[in-house]
């Protein structure tokens, strides 16, 4: 495991930091979080994301990489 300012593993960060470098509010980052759509945990006074899972969900959408 690394410690990084993504969070505790390469593969998951903080909402608020993938909010400021996506532009997709943490707000929303937390709804699709909450309704099973992407992987992450709450921990502490933010909600950890998977990243991997987050892309995916982007692609599923037709989105364009963040």
């Amino acid at each position: 495991m690394t410690d990084n300012h993504y969070g505790p593993t390469d593969n998951y960060g903080s909402a608020r930091v993938i909010a400021e470098h996506t532009g997709i509010r943490r707000t929303e980052l937390i709804r699709l979080f909450i309704a099973g759509k992407i992987k992450g945990y709450q921990g502490g006074c933010d909600y950890w994301l998977d990243l991997l899972s987050l892309r995916e969900y982007q692609l599923s959408q037709g989105e364009a990489a963040s």
